[in-house]
């Protein structure tokens, strides 16, 4: 047990499947778009509110680190700030509450295609608050979350 938490408590599930992994690189803030129709500002308004997205983005430092944005793209904010560290493949909790990811130093490359066997497994509150890290490098291979 580590930080006050046991592996049971965290209701992660082992997996070997691919988890859904919402990849938004750095390149979000170069793209330009063209003014709003009237269906585009519809949806802005219905969605903007609804949610959040957790994604890793390249920082003006060159790690990886975890965002929080909603649906609309409004109240961004990088949640890990950790320039000597990168971290991927965020995922939320069931309940919103809790997001786990993976992060590992920023001198290791990571393989877009094995980040979820890559690094340390780490849980954080979902407003990025209490990180714990949970095992080694390399252990929960494609952890996932339990439904409540």
């Amino acid at each position: 047990m580590q930080g006050g938490w046991s592996k049971d408590m965290v209701g992660l599930r082992i997996s070997v499947r691919f988890a859904l992994f919402l990849f938004v690189s750095s390149l979000i803030a170069p793209m330009k778009a063209g003014p709003l129709g009237v269906k585009d500002t519809q949806l802005v308004a219905e969605v903007g509110n609804k949610g959040w997205i957790v994604f890793s983005a390249r920082t003006e430092y060159g790690d990886w680190d975890l965002f929080l944005m909603r649906p609309d793209g409004s109240r961004m904010s990088n949640i890990t700030n950790t320039p000597k560290l990168n971290e991927m493949g965020g995922r939320f909790s069931p309940s919103g509450k809790k997001i786990l990811y993976r992060q590992m130093p920023i001198e290791k490359e990571f393989a877009h295609d094995q980040w979820g066997t890559q690094g340390q497994l780490v849980i954080v509150h979902s407003n990025g608050a209490t990180p714990i890290s949970m095992g080694a490098p390399g252990e929960y291979p494609w952890a996932s979350w339990e439904p409540d």
